[in-house]
């Protein structure tokens, strides 16, 4: 075999052979002591050459160092040679003698450029006057004249050879490093030579640095982070602007020396040697890239792991060699006895060795030839068996799944064994865990009566050997649960029963659908009912509130006329007060229809009872006890004060008349209450303040307590039948509810909820001051009620009024084009064929929009003309009114629209 063969059948042995393992096991270990042995050489060698690396960089460091300072007191040196010189100091003492003198200025310019251009390490030499720092000379002519007073170099370089290290310039902004020194004439200091040293010099000393490596670089910075470079401010790098902040500078800036590996300002990992120049104040960093440092050491690595690799290649081909010549014949036999395995036992194998592997063969060849024959025999059988398995299992798969995912409960009984089948729901109903019924019975889960039918429509199945059907109860959850059950005999061959199968199927919801069909149908009718009498109800008392005006106004006319006839005053003054009572009854009707008045406002039901407790107390029975609970918190409302007196009042009223002439209680209570979800009396969610009446009278039977707010229905020979009514129509026109608990004999409850409002409340309107009557106007009056315009036609001529009449609202409107002139102001009903009254004031209005309007009307004034109330020149009266009203609510109009 070929190595090429070789290396194919190695990577091509299977996973599990003996071959496999061997080879596995020793490419493994070789593997493992190769990466050992080059992980271990190449860390070795790559802390040698770091260590090798810093020493050089700190090394060159240091020469740098040593290079820096020499050249910078060499220049030092350089400048005081200069200052000595006699002519310089002639020309300088000239100068300070006479400024003016134009020759030394010349001479001294001309020596000045001439030392500038002798070395390449000066930007600029420069003399300064000693007493100003004036410039007298410079290389540089534009700064002929400048002073540095003020600059440090000049204050030092007075008194001696001063070096002042880099620094920023304040006129260029640049790093700059300044050496000045005295220049000493017969008579003292006479100047300051000084000069800016060029630092690209500086740049060529930290620039040569190829000994170290060809990555290698090195900077000097200053304590801001600066580097110190001549080219800084020509190099568009924002890092450099804003200074470095790399490991090595932060380091030497704090004053430190050493060295280490960190990453560059361009992220590059570095290894860096950095020490602080105390005499520059200076920090020098050099750098050389870790890549460039290691390149030996990753050269090494792959060295190692060439060899290793060959080396273990080799190894394995050997090792292959000798396994397969050992494991090549159990590999044959394991290949047979997996094929028997699988059911070919048809196979043999190879037994031509004569060896213990050849009698193992034989061996085999022998067992797999008895197999063969045994196989034969039990093929059918299995074939058989198999079928009917099959059928089995998946008859028995179908019938799992439809006990253990039907919805309905399934249970299996025996007499002898108790349960011995139950599915998932009839467990989890009963609150046991999966199999918990096995053994037992359903009865022991059930109360005392359910568990005495359950167990006799089991008995009565299986005795009787008939199904049995029926109703049983159980509490699942903490609800109460209706199901309806089968009872079946399960039967043998003989058709005689062994046990008992139940069938139970849960009708709860079906029941509380029908349930509450019903009674939503009830309430349905009761509302259409009460719907239909309210709205008989607000017609009656609209029309009877017509009549009633007329009766009313003519009434109170005749007892202008009836001074000198005392016995008819009265008589005319029993008729206005059964009009004002009949009034008062038309007001309840409107009540109930939900169409009375209600000036609505925010108050407190502690003080509404509090204000009428003195007259319930005095008109309550000597035999009755009035008693209130009231919250002691407030039960704010928005309501109509008048209307929470009449209901308070008329609950009072009734509860005392229930109790009659024995003694009792009344009692009176107010609390707050939070409504969470739907409660089956109409009252929605929502925070309410609730007014209890309770009383310990007679109480009420099913049939009185579902006509109580019907109106005109009462249970007392002189009751109207309209105080609950009323209740009912005012309280459920503030969007609350009612809710009534009563019994025979054991009294009557009654809850008003009405929703809780803000504690802020309203000012309640004050009395309004009887307006000033002017002189008589021409009134456009309209009203569908011929005894009603008549009477108003009177009140009003009597009040010195000329009056229009008009029909009805098509007529006003004619009437009103013909004398538009004329007429000062209207009286209009609002509700009229053709044109009702608020159509009538629109066309008006147009006509003339300051006319003064009063509106008249048999319903709620404020229902009735909801919207108006805020147009100018408008009042409403509510039939039935008295003539002094009408006077009195035009008179108002024409006094406010008079100038």
């Amino acid at each position: 075999m070929t190595s090429r063969g070789r290396l194919g059948w190695l990577l091509g042995l299977p996973r599990r052979s003996l071959e496999a393992r061997m080879v596995a096991s020793f490419g493994g270990l070789a593997l493992v002591v190769l990466a050992a042995v080059a992980s271990v050489a190449y860390v070795l060698q790559r802390r040698s050459l770091e260590a090798n690396a810093l020493e050089r960089l700190a090394t060159v460091a240091a020469v740098k160092e040593g290079e820096l300072n020499r050249w910078v007191s060499d220049q030092r040196e350089e400048l005081q040679v200069l200052a000595s010189l006699a002519t310089t100091r002639t020309v300088a003492e000239a100068l300070a003698g006479d400024p003016t003198d134009v020759q030394a200025a010349t001479v001294l310019q001309d020596l000045v450029d001439r030392a500038a251009g002798t070395g390449a390490d000066v930007q600029e030499m420069f003399v300064m006057s000693p007493s100003g720092g004036r410039v007298l000379a410079s290389s540089d002519p534009s700064r002929v004249g400048a002073f540095h007073l003020e600059d440090r170099f000049f204050q030092e370089g007075k008194r001696e050879t001063f070096v002042q290290n880099v620094y920023s310039s304040p006129l260029t902004a640049r790093p700059t490093l300044t050496i000045a020194t005295p220049v000493l004439g017969e008579s003292g200091l006479v100047a300051v030579l000084a000069v800016h040293l060029n630092l690209a010099r500086l740049d060529r000393i930290l620039s040569e640095t190829a000994t170290v490596g060809r990555t290698a670089k090195a900077m000097a910075v200053t304590r801001s982070y600066d580097p110190i470079s001549s080219e800084r401010f020509g190099i568009a790098d924002e890092r450099l602007l804003r200074g470095i902040h790399t490991e090595g500078v932060t380091r030497v800036v704090a004053g430190g020396e050493g060295r280490g590996a960190y990453r560059n300002v361009d992220g590059r990992p570095v290894l860096g040697a950095y020490r602080w120049i105390e005499a520059r104040e200076v920090g020098l960093v050099l750098e050389m890239d870790q890549a460039e440092a290691l390149e030996l050491a990753r050269y090494n690595l792959v060295g190692i792991l060439a060899v290793g690799v060959t080396a273990t290649l080799i190894l394995l081909l050997g090792v292959g060699r000798i396994g397969h010549s050992v494991g090549g014949a159990l590999a044959q036999l394991t290949s047979g006895a997996a094929k028997v395995a699988e059911g070919a036992f048809e196979v043999e194998v190879d037994t031509h060795r004569e060896d213990e592997v050849g009698d193992l063969g034989r061996a085999f060849n022998a067992m797999t030839v008895q197999l063969r024959k045994l196989y034969g025999d039990l093929q059918g059988q299995v074939e058989v068996n198999e079928t009917m398995l099959l059928a089995l299992e998946e008859g028995r798969a179908l019938l799992e799944a439809i006990v253990q995912n039907s919805s309905a409960f399934i249970a299996v009984y025996h007499p002898d064994s108790g349960i011995v089948l139950a599915n998932r729901a009839l467990e989890e109903a009963l609150g046991v865990g999966p199999d918990g019924l096995l053994g037992g019975c359903i009865a022991d889960h059930l109360d005392e009566d359910q568990a005495r039918s359950y167990l006799d429509a089991r008995y009565r199945a299986l005795e009787e050997n008939r199904t049995v059907k029926g109703e049983i109860h159980m509490d699942i959850a903490g609800e109460d649960h209706t199901f309806f059950a089968v009872w079946f005999p399960l039967r043998d061959g003989q058709g005689l029963p062994f046990s008992v199968g139940l069938i139970a199927s849960d009708i709860s919801e079906r029941i509380r659908a029908e349930n509450e069909r019903v009674r939503y149908e009830a309430q349905l009718r009761h509302a259409q009912k009460l719907e239909s009498l309210g709205v008989l109800a607000g017609g009656i008392a609209h029309d009877f509130n017509n009549i009633l005006a007329a009766i009313l106004g003519h009434a109170d006319l005749a007892m202008a006329t009836a001074e000198r006839d005392p016995e008819g005053a009265y008589h005319l003054q029993q008729v206005i007060l059964a009009s004002q009572r009949a009034a008062t009854l038309t007001n309840q009707m409107l009540a109930y229809a939900g169409r009375a008045s209600l000036q609505v406002e925010v108050l407190d039901l502690n003080e509404a009872v509090q204000e009428v407790w003195s007259l319930l107390s005095v008109s309550m029975g000597k035999k009755i006890r009035l008693e209130q609970d009231l919250s002691p918190h407030p039960c704010s409302v928005r309501a109509d004060p008048a209307q929470i007196s009449q209901v308070v009042m008329n609950l009072v009223t009734n509860a005392a008349q229930a109790i009659g002439d024995v003694p009792g209680t009344v009692t009176v209570r107010t609390t707050t209450e939070v409504v969470a979800g739907a409660t089956g009396d109409g009252v929605r969610p929502g925070r309410y303040a609730r007014l209890t009446v309770r009383d310990t009278g007679c109480g009420m039977d099913d049939d009185t307590l579902e006509r109580i707010f019907d109106p005109f229905f009462t249970t007392k020979e002189s009751g109207r039948g309209l105080g609950l009514a009323a209740v009912m129509g005012i309280v459920s026109g503030l969007g609350g509810g009612i809710r009534v608990d009563s019994a025979e004999g054991r009294g009557t409850s009654f809850e008003i909820l009405l929703p809780e409002a803000s504690a802020t409340r309203a000012p309640r309107a004050g009395s309004v001051a009887r307006a000033r009557q002017g002189p008589g106007v021409t009134v456009l009056l309209a009203d569908d009620e011929e005894a009603v315009r008549g009477m108003a036609r009177r009140v009003l001529e009597r009040a010195g009024h000329t009056v229009i009449e008009a029909k009805d609202g098509l007529d006003a409107v004619r009437r009103y084009d013909e004398d538009a002139l004329r007429v000062s102001a209207a009286v209009l009903d609002v509700s009229m064929p053709g044109l009702g009254g608020r159509e009538v004031f629109d066309e008006l209005r147009k006509r003339s929009p300051s006319l003064p309007v009063v509106f008249t009307t048999g319903y709620d004034p404020v229902d009735a003309i909801r919207g108006l109330d805020a147009a100018p020149s408008v009042g409403f009266l509510q039939k039935p009114y008295r003539p002094a009203d009408l006077v009195q609510a035009l008179s108002a109009l024409l006094s406010a629209s008079t100038p």
